[in-house]
């Protein structure tokens, strides 16, 4: 449910040369010089689509590539895919564990980029929407939980939200995006466990940091769950109750809720910290300038702005001056 794009960065900004990775058939040529060829592969099976790209290394200043989800146990089964980017001038994973599989694969820097988030679409202010969603359990989870929500919410007791279906397409993924933030935005408390918990035999037991935790933290909803166990995490999500965390199988969920009920003034300070920390850290601008620096470029004036707006609200939200505060919720432009 990404986009995977290849962009073309210029001074003046970025030119999309495919938005959608699968939908490539065919080469497709680079025809003008650019600053930087930017490509964000979702998992390995994205890398064999670089090679369909006719001119990188001679029209491109620099090359760069950001791989989503790939799992250091993986990298012997696309060794191939990952002779693509012997020529780049570095990659980012996502996973930190994975950093030195790929770079000694590749025989290029490869450096840890953590996900990120849309802060200003996620924050719950300025408009501070009720909270009428009581949990919100999406994605993965333990049954032993869910089976204790879905008892609560069928005895009337909490509003309960779950999926009910896997590895469904959605129409468009900007709506999608919002739709999730509206969510999340209106929920009490929000499940969250380490990616893929349970297919060890696909991370190889690696421990990391998913979606999941930004896009829960950025909402102002109180996480419950499981909280992966690497310093990662630990780095990341360094505030008191990032996750207030469960027992293994969940079996106590109704009783650990019933008791954060009980401390108004602990739940508001969760809310206000994860909020608080998203902004000033999370969004995906952070993530954006540590790839420009990186390779020795320097962040455009709107990627300036836009973290001055992140920090302006992150004051107010932290200072509790929110109501004086102008809804400023322009788009992330990847032309920093």
């Amino acid at each position: 449910m990404r986009d995977h794009p290849f962009a073309c960065v210029t001074p003046r900004g970025a030119s999309t040369l495919r938005g959608n990775a699968p939908r490539l058939d065919g080469p497709i040529r680079v025809d003008r010089e650019y600053e930087l060829f930017f490509a964000f592969c979702s998992n390995p099976a994205d890398l064999r689509y670089l090679s369909l790209v006719e001119g990188l290394h001679d029209r491109c200043r620099h090359t760069v590539c950001v791989i989503g989800e790939f799992w250091a146990s993986g990298v012997a089964a696309h060794r191939r895919g990952l002779e693509a980017l012997r020529k780049f001038d570095c990659t980012f994973s996502n996973l930190a564990s994975s950093v030195a599989a790929i770079q000694d694969a590749t025989g290029r820097p490869c450096h840890s980029l953590p996900l990120g988030i849309d802060a200003l679409l996620f924050s719950p202010y300025p408009t501070d929407p009720s909270r009428s969603i009581d949990v919100y359990n999406m994605g993965r989870r333990h049954e032993t939980m869910h089976q204790e929500l879905l008892s609560q919410s069928e005895r009337g007791e909490i509003f309960y939200i779950y999926d009910t279906a896997t590895d469904f397409s959605v129409i468009d993924p900007r709506e999608h995006r919002s739709l999730l933030a509206n969510l999340i935005k209106r929920s009490r408390y929000f499940i969250t466990y380490p990616p893929k918990f349970d297919v060890v035999t696909e991370t190889g037991g690696q421990q990391e940091v998913g979606s999941r935790f930004f896009e829960g933290a950025a909402g102002g909803a109180v996480m419950l769950g499981m909280a992966p166990s690497c310093p990662t995490f630990d780095c990341l999500f360094d505030w008191p109750d990032a996750v207030i965390p469960t027992a293994a199988n969940g079996e106590e969920i109704e009783a650990l809720i019933a008791g954060l009920e009980s401390t108004p003034g602990r739940i508001a300070r969760i809310r206000r910290n994860n909020v608080v920390n998203s902004l000033l850290r999370h969004d995906w601008i952070y993530r954006w300038r540590q790839i420009v620096e990186c390779i020795g470029l320097s962040p455009s004036i709107k990627s300036a702005e836009r973290q001055a707006r992140l920090e302006c609200l992150a004051r107010a939200v932290a200072g509790g001056g929110i109501a004086d505060y102008p809804s400023l919720r322009q788009p992330f432009s990847a032309a920093g």
